[in-house]
């Protein structure tokens, strides 16, 4: 939910469901961009949050397994910027993207942060996210939610400022569902709002770019040597245009380590990739209030 998707911003409908704006990932501008929030939910956001802040939400325990850093081969002399493959071989762009994705997803597991700005509004995402389960943890301005799935229900949670302010219950519902988690099953509306861009190939779903696509020189970025890949976003829908950078390691295991939007209004959305890999072990928190008991008004 609403992150990496991954993830959307939770709004209630009049039907009980709960709605979300994604998190942001790439494509389009108006919709920057992942698993997970977008500059266009940013800007929704400036008329609904409130400068209230409220209690932290408490994380459930769980435990992480470090994997092995994947390996990758190392940039030297002689060495093309667009970073081959193989030997002796010069890829395309679009097959360094490609390669770059399904070497992301054969992973299983990654940890994602998201941070998309728009004027003053800033919205915060962290997750892990594996092949059936995830967790991400959100903050946005002032306000602190975290979403969950695992055995295939999706939990969400929010403080005192999040149940009005960003899942937008109703003001009559806060002490109920301040910092208390509510279950969507898959029967429930809302389900698959507040489950997408939770998993790894949901996430990464919503963070693929597409050409035509400029490969820039070597470079360093969070202290690895990336090749980035940039494309032009044009304006599509009324909103602005951008430019988005994907940053992949080099050699025949490249994987992404950050994506980049930059918006013509001053609109940014930074996705970064780390620990790839390590999974992690999430259990469904105890006491959940039913999302079908929850009225609307």
């Amino acid at each position: 939910m609403g992150p990496a998707g991954t993830g959307q911003v939770p709004v209630v409908n009049a039907d009980n469901s709960v709605m979300r704006r994604r998190r942001p990932g790439p494509l389009p501008i108006t919709l920057l961009v992942a698993g997970g929030l977008t500059v266009a939910a940013c800007a929704a956001l400036k008329s609904s949050h409130s400068s209230a802040a409220g209690a932290d939400v408490a994380h459930p325990a769980a435990t992480t397994t470090e994997a092995p850093t994947p390996t990758t081969a190392p940039v030297g002399a002689g060495v093309p910027t667009t970073a081959p493959l193989g030997a002796g071989v010069v890829p395309t762009a679009a097959s360094l993207v490609a390669k770059a994705m399904a070497n992301a997803a054969a992973q299983q597991w990654a940890h994602i942060d998201v941070t998309t700005t728009s004027g003053n509004d800033v919205i915060a995402f962290q997750q892990d996210s594996g092949p059936t389960s995830g967790r991400q943890w959100i903050t946005a301005d002032g306000a602190h939610a975290e979403t969950l799935l695992v055995g295939g229900v999706a939990y969400a949670m929010g403080d005192a400022a999040a149940v009005t302010n960003y899942f937008q219950y109703p003001a009559s519902q806060t002490t109920r569902l301040a910092n208390r988690w509510v279950a969507f099953t898959p029967g429930d509306s809302g389900f698959s709002d507040v489950s997408d861009g939770i998993t790894l190939a949901s996430a990464l779903k919503n963070d693929t770019i597409t050409g035509p696509y400029r490969v820039g020189a070597v470079t360093i970025v969070d202290g690895q040597q990336v090749v980035p890949i940039s494309v032009d976003v044009p304006d599509t829908s009324g909103g602005p245009s951008a430019t988005g950078t994907l940053y992949i390691t080099p050699g025949s295991s490249t994987l992404p380590v950050e994506l980049d939007m930059v918006g013509s209004d001053g609109s940014k959305s930074d996705v970064k990739y780390s620990q790839w890999g390590a999974s992690v072990t999430i259990s469904a928190p105890s006491g959940a209030i039913p999302a079908a008991s929850i009225p609307a008004s």
